[in-house]
């Protein structure tokens, strides 16, 4: 399940790294699913357990912050499993909610690339520019398919004045 690369360099002009220690295969890609869909939150301990080692040298200057869930599909949900996991991940660093989803989209699951980049464009807006100015951000997700979510996370979070942005997410489809 472990990938050879733990860090992808993509070409991205808004994140500098990409952390993935794993594939979104089995038994992972089943935990995190049964997570979001079926409400298992207990897995959030376990998957953090596992995974926290491979993020250990994560820089404390980082902030921390998970992409985020729209208002309706947090009440839909109950829960922002990039937040509960962010938390129990990074536990020994700052996690804040720095960006807003203020657009409702569709999932992401059911998208292919070019709609993937186009249902999030535009979706997300920094809830505190005056945390985000001269920080550098940790963008945290549970699994990267085509980047188009966090990239789009990341643009906002420069735009509003990040010096950095990197990307870690748990899993990393494909």
């Amino acid at each position: 399940m472990f990938l050879n690369e733990k860090e992808y360099l993509l070409k991205e002009e808004f994140f500098t790294r990409v952390l993935a220690p794993f594939a979104y295969e089995e038994p992972l890609s089943q935990a995190i699913k049964d997570l979001k869909y079926k409400n298992k939150i207990h897995l959030i301990r376990e998957i953090a357990k596992f995974s926290r080692p491979y993020f250990e040298e994560i820089d404390k200057s980082f902030i921390v912050c998970p992409v985020p869930l729209h208002s309706l599909r947090l009440q839909e949900r109950g829960f922002n499993q990039s937040l509960l996991l962010a938390r129990k991940v990074f536990k020994n660093h700052r996690v804040e909610e720095l960006l807003l989803r203020q657009k409702y989209t569709k999932p992401q699951v059911s998208l292919k690339g070019k709609e993937r980049r186009q249902n999030v464009k535009g979706a997300f807006r920094v809830r505190y520019p005056e945390r985000v100015r001269g920080q550098r951000v940790l963008l945290f997700d549970d699994v990267l398919t085509t980047g188009a979510t966090v990239t789009e996370c990341a643009k906002t979070l420069i735009k509003a004045g990040a010096t950095e942005v990197k990307v870690a997410v748990l899993a990393r489809a494909g």
